[in-house]
């Protein structure tokens, strides 16, 4: 059985990484192979479930989260019915999560979690790569995108990589995750083959995700692993400097190619940061500079909501332009809006949970800390990206974060063995 949970679960993390090609449909809600295999983990945990929503508290308070979203959209004049079906999405994801750390992840569970990310993200980034450049014509992949101009107002146009994802922002959420990880464990891991492994899956998920033009997709990945770089306490101070000299060298690499392979690009992502390429900011185009601004104009709105509607608009009308709602590329405003002043209230011990699960105290065991650390500092650059953008529903997330909650659990659990053994010597022993 132990053997077949890990198969179930190898096989949703690599599905995932292919958009909608395993779906029944090309929209982005649409059912399919992820969503049984979804379904099939919860239900193999379905009876721990609640126990383990209750002894995280960072379940607890996304369970607690999403009951109120459960009230306040049903509350909400219009938009309830279309609530649900994302509360469904939401719950379902939190069910999951809550069904893994249930079964407990033990070594070769994480060595498969990784191992089907980094797979899933090498040939699901390399045939948009291909397809992209026109070497191979890939089917579904790379169908649903738009383009940007090197110089605003030129005929220079530069399409965007969506890959078998309908939007190019779903692609770098699940890309920016799965690459980051991805070369956090090219860096940790012994043996060439999953060094070359986890190494060719996280250059190609950035070269993918360059080709989008996401910038908060790199951003988040090199926040992800620079995070490492700096705070990780499981390699030694001469090893980190090593580690370092290889990232700095690896990333002098993927510039290479950028710029030998993709110039268009580069021309684009001038224009795009101009705070790193001032000439270029004459070329900046008026729509993605309000892109930029219209985050903070949304979370003022949200702020002054909560005056006028304290309970929260409810989570159906988060994507309705028809009640006054834009998209607010981030995560943070979409969920104060929906929300009210529940969620800004929510936000502080939710905050607190988190940053202790990842960083206060953490003493996991050798055997498991370079996963802990690669999905945790994975974790990090995700909640970067979602500043810029709205992927609470990044299915894989929700592996991650079952994954790092399990892995203290079991740290936890062993202390406690301990402190047994240290006032009751005789405790293991079998008479």
């Amino acid at each position: 059985m132990d053997k077949f949970l890990t198969l179930v679960l190898a096989a949703y993390c690599f599905v995932v990484q292919f958009g909608t090609l395993f779906r029944y449909g090309s929209s982005e809600i649409a059912l399919g192979v992820s969503t049984l295999l979804a379904l099939l983990i919860l239900l193999l945990g379905v009876n721990k479930i609640p126990g383990q929503i209750r002894q995280s508290t960072v379940f607890s308070w996304l369970a607690v989260l999403f009951g109120w979203f459960v009230l306040s959209s049903y509350l909400s004049p219009t938009g309830y019915l279309a609530a649900y079906y994302r509360l469904a999405q939401l719950i379902l994801y939190l069910a999951m999560a809550a069904a893994v750390c249930s079964w407990g992840c033990t070594e070769k569970r994480l060595r498969a979690i990784t191992l089907s990310v980094a797979i899933g993200l090498l040939i699901s980034s390399g045939l948009t790569i291909i397809d992209y450049k026109g070497w191979v014509n890939v089917p579904r992949c790379n169908e649903f995108v738009a383009g940007d101009f090197m110089e605003e107002g030129s005929g220079s146009y530069v399409m965007q990589a969506g890959g078998f994802f309908p939007r190019r922002t779903a692609m770098a959420a699940f890309f920016s995750l799965s690459a980051a990880m991805s070369l956090i464990m090219a860096l940790t891991t012994r043996g060439w083959l999953g060094k070359s492994i986890y190494g060719a899956a996280g250059v190609c998920g950035i070269l993918a995700i360059l080709l989008s033009h996401n910038r908060s997709g790199v951003l988040s990945i090199i926040a992800g692993v620079g995070a490492y770089l700096l705070f990780t306490k499981s390699i030694s101070f001469n090893k980190r400097l090593k580690v370092i000299s290889v990232s700095t060298v690896l990333g002098m690499g993927i510039l290479v190619v950028a710029f030998t392979y993709f110039p268009d690009h580069v021309e684009v992502y001038k224009r795009k940061l101009p705070f790193l390429f001032p000439e270029s900011s004459d070329h900046y185009s008026d729509s993605q500079s309000s892109s930029d601004s219209v985050r903070w104009q949304n979370l003022e709105s949200a702020f002054k909501s909560i005056a006028s509607n304290p309970v929260g608009n409810g989570l159906g009308n988060v994507y309705n332009p028809e009640r006054g709602y834009m998209n607010a590329h981030n995560s943070f405003t979409s969920l104060l809006w929906a929300g009210g002043a529940i969620t800004l209230l929510w936000v502080i011990p939710f905050s607190i949970s988190a940053f202790k699960l990842l960083f206060v105290n953490v003493n996991v065991p050798p055997n498991t800390a370079h996963y802990f650390d690669a999905f945790r500092f994975a974790m990090v650059g995700f909640f970067l990206h979602n500043m810029a953008h709205d992927s609470l529903g990044t299915g894989i997330f929700w592996i991650f974060l079952a994954a790092v909650i399990s892995i203290r659990q079991q740290e936890q659990q062993s202390l406690n063995t301990m402190q047994v053994y240290r006032y009751y010597p005789m405790a293991g022993h079998q008479f």
